[in-house]
């Protein structure tokens, strides 16, 4: 997936719920991947 591809996609949800629900869970979830 293309970095602008992503980055305009992360624009159209800012402004609804959406990135607040869903983006800690994926940032958890690639920490537990990390370690």
């Amino acid at each position: 997936m293309p970095v602008s591809e992503v980055s305009s996609i992360a624009r159209r949800w800012r402004g609804s719920g959406w990135n607040l629900a869903v983006y800690p869970q994926v940032h958890a979830r690639r920490r537990l991947e990390l370690l």
